[in-house]
């Protein structure tokens, strides 16, 4: 008799232990689903906010194409010009007498068609701020530009100081820092040992660094 109630008591332990850990592996299952779940709806909140997310770079990149558009037709009829030193010299006494001079230089007689002029920066002594010079229209601009590289074959009385001017167009300072950026990178490209045979290049209508043909870098401005 006493056997068989012990047995019975051994059994109860175990059954109640048996019941006790499905409790636990229950209420361990039930953590796991919500766990799950919300594993599920984090997710999905990803997912929106990566939909959010390319939404709004697609608009930012809408918008900054369009300010840069307006930014461009600003300075369409803009040159600036680099080099010209802001003292009297033998260009001239003032900046409209040098940019004469220079004009006169490359064989263009559009001096006259300047409606504005102004140096870029703040004022330091012996330095030579670029010099902003706005065309009245885009077309006579473009003719100036067209022969802008005549400068450096000028053999006149002028030569050894038009030898430091350049003229250039009026872009965004941030498109002047990236092209002054991978302009850069060529120049240590070419200075690497192993680039010693490699052809370098920057393709600036096409904003690409290329080593050998393959793509290294490319124009990317940070407005």
């Amino acid at each position: 008799i006493l056997g068989s109630i012990n047995m019975d008591e051994s059994q109860n332990d175990l059954m109640k232990q048996m019941l006790d850990e499905m409790k636990l592996l229950r209420q361990s299952n039930e953590k796991v689903v919500m766990a799950l779940e919300r594993i599920v709806k984090i997710e999905e909140k990803m997912e929106e906010l990566k939909e959010e997310n390319s939404k709004m770079h697609s608009m930012i990149m809408n918008q900054q194409r369009f300010l840069e558009g307006v930014d461009a037709r600003e300075r369409q009829c803009n040159a600036v010009f680099f080099g010209l030193p802001e003292a009297a010299n033998g260009l001239g006494s003032t900046d409209a007498e040098k940019v004469k001079t220079v004009l006169d230089s490359i064989g263009s007689r559009d001096a006259d068609k300047i409606v504005e002029m102004k140096r870029l920066g703040k004022e330091q002594a012996r330095k030579k701020r670029p010099l902003l010079v706005r065309y009245e229209s885009k077309a006579v601009k473009d003719a100036v530009m067209g022969k802008a590289n005549l400068l450096k074959k000028n053999e006149g009385e002028h030569k050894q100081i038009l030898k430091e001017v350049f003229i250039k167009r009026d872009v965004h300072p941030a498109w002047r820092k990236e092209h002054g950026r991978l302009w850069t990178v060529v120049r240590k490209e070419k200075e690497k040992p192993e680039n010693a045979e490699a052809e370098i290049t920057y393709n600036v209508q096409q904003g690409i660094v290329t080593r050998n043909g393959l793509v290294i870098d490319r124009f990317h401005p940070h407005f």
